[in-house]
């Protein structure tokens, strides 16, 4: 069975028209789910048909989500979740941004995303006309490293960091427990800092009262 990712999906700022054009994605995002067909959404977003072929569903599907399937989880105006498989939805959101930066070149929006094991964690994100669109990604040997976490430390490591007792078979088991809720906390105050940081730059960066205090 192929590995969940979640992807967490959010407009920030946008002008008036860029605002309608992500409500009727979420729309056809809605009916997709609602219809048991997630081309709707890709019709729309691509502006191009399904392959009248069947056989070539499933490439032109995963070259325009980035993953072999998705599912819609929950969608509001401004804000959405999907699981995909293996892979986060990159080439989705890649286009949606394209779609809406057209419309509104300052428009703000994010997509964090994580692996159920996981295997990795990561944002995308894109902060307006003044900047290009980035991702934070984290594989495992990188998130250890950036939340301090030891979850993926070999068990003699554990026993002996964590002075267990190595007769008790569930003490190794209940650490790792312990760890991985330590981890998705970890990461979700990590997320957010990431997502507050980037949202603000530009605007910290070209204020335009400073830069008339300044000349």
């Amino acid at each position: 069975m192929a590995n969940h990712v979640y992807s967490y999906w959010q407009l920030h700022q946008a002008n008036d028209e860029a605002k309608a054009y992500f409500k009727e994605f979420t729309i056809h995002v809605n009916n997709s789910a609602e219809e048991n067909d997630n081309f709707l959404m890709l019709e729309f977003l691509y502006q191009e048909k399904r392959p009248e072929n069947e056989d070539e569903h499933w490439q032109w599907f995963i070259d325009r989500v980035g993953s072999k399937w998705i599912t819609v989880e929950d969608v509001y105006d401004e804000e959405l979740s999907m699981t995909t498989a293996w892979d986060s939805p990159d080439s989705l959101f890649e286009k949606l941004v394209e779609n809406l930066k057209a419309i509104d070149p300052n428009v703000q929006l994010t997509m964090s995303y994580e692996d159920e094991m996981p295997n990795f964690v990561g944002i995308w994100y894109y902060n307006g006309e003044n900047d290009d669109l980035d991702c934070e990604h984290f594989a495992s040997e990188h998130y250890e490293q950036l939340l301090g976490s030891d979850m993926e430390l070999e068990d003699e490591q554990l026993i002996k960091k964590y002075e267990l007792d190595e007769s008790n078979e569930d003490a190794v088991w209940e650490k790792r427990s312990e760890l991985r809720d330590d981890f998705w906390e970890l990461w979700h105050h990590e997320q957010a800092r990431i997502i507050a940081e980037v949202m603000t730059k530009w605007e910290e960066e070209d204020d335009p009262i400073e830069n008339m205090i300044v000349n």
